[in-house]
């Protein structure tokens, strides 16, 4: 079933590679912000598609970061000022950037 989805996204336009989760919105200091989440298992391997494409997201600015559990994701949130309602993500700015090949 899963791959009948990924056939029709395709074929309506959808990229190879393209992270799973689009955030739009604004941060806490109310700045525009576009970044992705790509949603992997602990064990979980990119396609290579993605080994191509995530990289060239990086490169032109796009905040992006394979979470590979709820902490990565409250860590991408509290690295980029963004809402959430979750009391415990830590919002400081010293903290390392998200990878993007992990």
């Amino acid at each position: 079933m899963l791959k009948g989805i990924v056939k029709k996204q395709l074929r309506m336009g959808m990229l190879p590679g393209w992270p799973d989760i689009e955030l739009v919105g604004r941060d806490l200091d109310d700045r525009f912000f576009f970044g992705l989440i790509e949603v992997k298992s602990r064990t979980g391997k990119l396609s290579d598609s993605q080994e191509e494409l995530h990289p060239d997201l990086v490169e032109i600015g796009c905040p992006l970061m394979v979470c590979r559990s709820i902490d990565d994701v409250r860590r991408f949130v509290g690295r980029y000022n963004l809402p959430s309602k979750d009391a415990t993500i830590r919002y400081d700015s010293h903290d390392e950037a998200p990878d993007a090949s992990r």
